[in-house]
């Protein structure tokens, strides 16, 4: 909890191409306080991350990533989220 989060992408994309998740458009890392949001550009994924929160600072507008939302990353995480991004 804490510690930068600057090898994990690579270290979750690495996962998700072993365990062929091919369906996976997201990927969500967090060192215990900050959460940060991953998605798929068509079949690429993003460098930056899409989204970013700061359970101890919750905010509706950050810094950097530039213009994300807590409110709309919990939105995105949630079941009902996902079911509408994959349109059940």
């Amino acid at each position: 909890m804490g510690h930068g989060l600057q090898n994990a992408l690579t270290q979750a994309l690495n996962y998700a191409r072993t365990q062929e998740l091919h369906k996976c458009d997201k990927i969500m890392l967090t060192d215990g306080l900050r959460i940060y949001l991953f998605q798929k550009d068509n079949d690429s994924w993003m460098e930056k991350p899409s989204g970013y929160f700061n359970v101890e600072k919750i905010r509706t507008n950050h810094i950097a990533p530039s213009g994300t939302d807590a409110i709309d990353i919990l939105v995105a995480l949630t079941p009902s989220g996902v079911v509408r991004d994959i349109g059940m």
